[in-house]
């Protein structure tokens, strides 16, 4: 069952939300909480790919392509946590298909 309105414990822990159910509140924060795991791991590997990209070239410039080139909580802490802070670019197309059409100008 989707539900429209995404509340949770963590959002709101006076049990405030209008629609308030328990159940529905707990099914949301284990979700949440998967989301929030899978964002962590995506940042720590992207900063540590970026130290090595770094570390073998000396560049201060990053260009990434692909959907989580789009990450942009990831790309905050790239530029305040690295030494790759000269300017991130990320490529705008993130699909693999309209990434091969965009290079070949198709």
């Amino acid at each position: 069952m989707h539900d429209s309105i995404f509340y949770t414990p963590t959002t709101h822990p006076k049990k405030d939300h209008p629609q308030w159910d328990d159940r529905v509140a707990q099914r949301n924060q284990h979700y949440a909480d998967i989301a929030a795991s899978i964002q962590r791991v995506t940042e720590d590997t992207l900063l540590k790919m970026a130290r090595h990209v770094h570390e073998r070239t000396g560049l201060k410039k990053l260009c990434m392509a692909g959907g989580v080139a789009l990450n942009s909580v990831a790309n905050g802490r790239i530029l305040r946590e690295t030494p790759l802070s000269g300017a991130l670019y990320a490529h705008g197309v993130p699909g693999a298909r309209g990434q091969a059409r965009n290079d070949f100008g198709l």
